[in-house]
């Protein structure tokens, strides 16, 4: 299949904290509600989770597995909005749809509607706005050409991302990004970007970046 060691995608699979009469009334046990949600025959390389769109609810963020031997790189990313289900009367009752299209996540810097090239997404309100944003990553694993880059996108809030403008982060290397986490080190209010490179850790604060060799 030409997919780099680590990169075989599995099944999205959900499961509820229910009580069952099976068991104690106070020992709760986990159901499958995978196809109950919306998500059979859905496959994921990397998922993030996290509400987009501020109604309450966790959304997905998905990326596919890329096959970087046939070159099979670009629009990997898929996001599923948690909606109502099919039981008006249960408020329980949810589903996950695609919004992929909607959320603008496959566009491109350049202003393509598509063509975006990203193995990875770590969310984070950025801009301090009360809204998630998210921070895409690229990952090689072997030796073929690194043709993306890392970048971020902002949400208005319902779930449309928008590039951010560019900034100093933009002139920097094009990082191998193997995994990513946002936080705010210094306690000053601003969430900041720690990239795992590849061998080395990686801060992007507001005020210089910091390196810190880790193991491989």
């Amino acid at each position: 299949m030409g997919r780099g060691l680590g990169q075989a995608a599995g099944a999205v699979m959900v499961v509820a904290l229910v009580a069952s009469s099976s068991f104690a009334a106070d020992a709760p046990s986990f159901t499958n509600v995978t196809s109950g949600v919306g998500l059979t025959g859905r496959i994921g390389y990397r998922c993030a989770v996290g509400d987009i769109d501020g109604d309450g609810y966790p959304d997905l963020l998905l990326h596919l597995p890329s096959d970087f031997g046939t070159g099979d790189v670009l629009n990997k990313q898929v996001v599923l909005v948690n909606r109502p289900g099919s039981d008006p009367g249960d408020p329980f009752s949810r589903t996950f749809v695609d919004f992929t299209a909607a959320s603008g996540v496959r566009a491109t810097r350049a202003g393509a509607p598509s063509g975006h090239q990203s193995d990875g997404v770590v969310l984070a309100d950025v801009d301090n706005d009360g809204d998630l944003d998210a921070f895409f990553f690229v990952y090689v694993h072997q030796n073929w050409t690194l043709t993306g880059r890392n970048d971020l996108m902002l949400n208005d809030g319902a779930g449309h991302f928008t590039y951010a403008p560019n900034s100093s982060f933009h002139s920097e290397p094009v990082y191998n990004t193997t995994d990513a986490a946002w936080l705010d080190f210094d306690n000053d209010g601003c969430s900041v970007p720690a990239i795992l490179d590849r061998g080395w850790a990686r801060f992007s604060p507001s005020q210089g970046r910091r390196d810190a060799h880790s193991a491989r």
